[in-house]
C-alpha cells in the first residue's frame, strides 16, 4: 500500500510542479523522491511517512496563515494558497496512514528479531 501511495502521490506532485504555478521546486522535489522511492520499492514506509509529515505540516501552516493572517502573510516561508493546502493535506495524511499502517517486510533489517531461534534439542550459542 505504501509503494503504491509513492507512486501515486509522486506523480501527482510532480503534474503539480509542472502545470501549476507556485512552488514549484518543491513539488518537482517531493514528487521525483517519491517516484524513485515507489520504484525502487525499498524504504516506501519511511517515504510515505516522511511526506506525510512533511505534506501534512505544510498544509496546516497554509491553513493557518489564511486563518490568523488572511493568506497575505506567510507562516514559515509558507503562503496559504488554498488549493494547495488541500492538495498538502490529502497527500500527507494519506502518507501518515500508509506508512504507519504498513508492516514491516520479512527482509527488513528493523523488522527482525534480535535473537535467533535455537534448533531443538541446542541452545544458542554465544552472540547468536
Amino acid at each position: 500500500m505504501a509503494r503504491l501511495y509513492c507512486l501515486i502521490a509522486g506523480i501527482v506532485l510532480l503534474l503539480l510542479g509542472y502545470l501549476a504555478p507556485g512552488p514549484r521546486l518543491f513539488h518537482l522535489a517531493g514528487g521525483a523522491v517519491l517516484v524513485c522511492v515507489g520504484a525502487a520499492g525499498w524504504g516506501v514506509r519511511m517515504g510515505a511517512q516522511t511526506s506525510g509529515l512533511v505534506y501534512t505540516l505544510a498544509a496546516l501552516l497554509g491553513f493557518l496563515s489564511a486563518l490568523l493572517m488572511g493568506g497575505r502573510i506567510p507562516v514559515l516561508g509558507i503562503q496559504a494558497i488554498g488549493l494547495y493546502d488541500v492538495v498538502y493535506l490529502v497527500i500527507g495524511w494519506m502518507g501518515l496512514w500508509t506508512g504507519f499502517r504498513e508492516q514491516r517486510g520479512r527482509g527488513d533489517a528493523a523488522g527482525r528479531s534480535d535473537t535467533v531461534a535455537a534448533s531443538p534439542g541446542r541452545s544458542p550459542g554465544p552472540g547468536r
